[in-house]
């Protein structure tokens, strides 16, 4: 059997822990599931960490890239047409 490419293992996570309680290496789970050694390794790195910061009161980080916080730049002409323009000017 070929070694998959990519994985949804959050499909297989609970197989992965009961594995590791067993007492199975990283690369008999990885065997098993059809995966690369590396794979089970950065998930159970991610999941020991995830772990921790739970133990500890920390808050879970979101998935994915972070929204900007800054404020965006606006440019001069935009500004100029966000200008209030004086009433006398209108008649």
């Amino acid at each position: 059997m070929s070694k998959r490419k990519y994985a949804h293992i959050k499909e297989i996570e609970m197989q992965i822990i009961s594995m590791r309680e067993e007492g199975m290496t990283r690369q008999e789970i990885a065997d098993e599931l059809g995966l690369e050694k590396e794979q089970i390794k950065n998930w159970v790195a991610r999941y020991n960490r995830r772990r921790a910061d739970l133990l500890q009161g920390l808050p879970t980080k979101p998935k994915g890239t972070p929204t900007a916080t800054a404020e965006r730049t606006i440019s001069p002409a935009w500004c100029r047409a966000m200008v209030p323009v004086p009433r006398a000017s209108l008649i």
